[in-house]
């Protein structure tokens, strides 16, 4: 009977009225979502992953889950199943904003040189990271990038607060990681971190007017975690 009614339906599906095709379509359109964003180790392990881009990302979750969920804020979690967002244990991982910018960057460049057309060809148009800085780095950009977007921007619900249950840090990953991995029952050493979220010497690429700018940017990252220039 059931398989009759999917047949049925198939067949006549655009000649159905858009109120109800529209149903059907915004029910697999959630499915999708769920299985793209839930992924199956976040349920078996009752866990949400928020993987904020150049935070050593991918190194934490291979070692956890073998996988790399890709980067989704938090408040997507709680759109698509508030039940499994309440239940489940919360965690995501901060660098300090100096360093994590001049990551970014030195990684889309260096991507660009690979696919000169592709998403961040912009980049190009600055000569240096001082220039990009003082000149592309903008609250619009901020606002709308995946990778420049602010840490707390992942980590707060839809009410604007901070919603997670426990915050690492780049600068402290081996010991953070122990307790993550303790928590979720998962026997797995972190491997090495990828040469690009090494802690790189970042220090000797800002001028003072880069630093001002970065904070003023990035003013809530750096109040919210307790982040200097030198930290």
């Amino acid at each position: 009977m059931i398989k009759n009614m999917k047949d049925i339906l198939r067949k006549h599906y655009w000649s159905l009225p858009d109120s109800f095709t529209g149903y059907i379509q915004e029910k697999r359109d959630n499915r999708r979502a769920s299985r793209y964003v839930f992924r199956p180790y976040f349920d078996s392990t009752k866990s949400i992953y928020i993987h904020i881009p150049k935070v050593a990302g991918k190194s934490i979750s291979n070692a956890l889950y073998g996988d790399d969920p890709m980067h989704h804020k938090l408040h997507e979690f709680r759109e698509i199943d508030a039940n499994k967002y309440n239940l489940y244990f919360k965690f995501g991982f901060v660098r300090n904003p100096w360093g994590r910018l001049y990551s970014a960057y030195n990684y889309l460049v260096n991507k660009n040189n690979y696919y000169p057309y592709g998403k961040y060809w912009w980049l190009n148009e600055y000569d240096s990271f001082d220039r990009f800085v003082i000149k592309g780095l903008t609250k619009e950009l901020v606002e709308n990038d995946m990778f420049f977007a602010s840490q707390v921007s992942y980590l707060k619900n839809l009410s604007g607060e901070i919603d997670v249950d426990f915050i690492g840090k780049f600068e402290s990953i081996n010991d953070d990681y122990i307790y993550i991995a303790k928590k979720l029952g998962i026997t797995k050493d972190l491997e090495k971190i990828g040469a690009s979220a090494k802690n790189i010497d970042y220090y000797s690429e800002y001028s003072n007017d880069m630093i001002k700018k970065v904070r003023e940017i990035y003013i809530d990252d750096v109040n919210e975690f307790n982040y200097d220039f030198l930290s």
